[in-house]
Parts: C-alpha cells; sequence; structure tokens
C-alpha cells in the first residue's frame, strides 16, 4: 500500500528523501544530523526539513521523542531509547536492552493508553571526561 495515499499526505521529492533517510538511518535522528544527510546531495535548506517532519508528525507517519537533552529524535519506528549519556563531552552510548520491565507496559496497555515509545537516559561522566578531571 502506498504510504503517502494511506495518511492522504501530497507525495513531493523533499518527503520522498526524509522519509528514505530515516530508513536508512540505523537510530533515531535529529533534524540537524537529518539535514547535514541531505543537504550535500539535495537542494533542500533547515527550514524544508523541520516543516516537513512536523507535518509528517503530525499526520503519524514518523515518530518524534524529545530526549532530555531538548533534542527532538525522528524516526519510523516506535521509539524505544535507551542511552548512557556523559554530561561533560554529551557522549551517547546506546544501551544493548531496555532495564525497564516490560510488564510496566503491559499495566499501561491495560489501562487503556497506546504507548508510542519511551526514553531511559542515564546522566554521568564517561571515562574519558573522568580521567580529564582527575
Amino acid at each position: 500500500m502506498d504510504l503517502f495515499k494511506k495518511y492522504k499526505l501530497k507525495r513531493t521529492k523533499t518527503r520522498e528523501i526524509i522519509i528514505e533517510a530515516l530508513k536508512s538511518a540505523k537510530k533515531p535522528i535529529s533534524t540537524e544530523e537529518l539535514y547535514k544527510t541531505l543537504s550535500d546531495e539535495n537542494n533542500i535548506n533547515l527550514t524544508t526539513v523541520y516543516r516537513n517532519l512536523n507535518t509528517l508528525v503530525e499526520i503519524g507517519f514518523i515518530n518524534k521523542i524529545v530526549r532530555q537533552d531538548g533534542i527532538a529524535y525522528y524516526s519510523l519506528e516506535n521509539l524505544d531509547v535507551h542511552y548512557i549519556v556523559c554530561d561533560s563531552c554529551n557522549k551517547q552510548i546506546e544501551l544493548d536492552h531496555c532495564p525497564i520491565d516490560h510488564s510496566f507496559f503491559e499495566e499501561v496497555d491495560n489501562k487503556g493508553f497506546k504507548t508510542k515509545g519511551h526514553i531511559f537516559e542515564v546522566h554521568g561522566l564517561c571515562k574519558d571526561c573522568q580521567e580529564k578531571n582527575q
């Protein structure tokens, strides 16, 4: 099925490029990361990227999650993000698994709430920053 027809969305070259970039991203991606990826090969400005991402989120075509650092990240998949974040250098290390007991999400679903994703972040100092501070 054509997703543009399903979501009653006008098919544009820019939207196709953005969606393809999100498909090829290995993780949720910020607007700035997406823009850097697209601007070298395409004539797309940052405002156009923001506007299209907002439209795609509004209609439910893509997912958006705002991390604790205030930056929005986008993905085609439901966003379940698990990171260790260094407060000094902002290094981000993704955890291999979710430390949250999945029965929590079952309880939420049983209360009639449909979850779209979650964020689990642990903040501190990475090994490199710890060594710099000693």
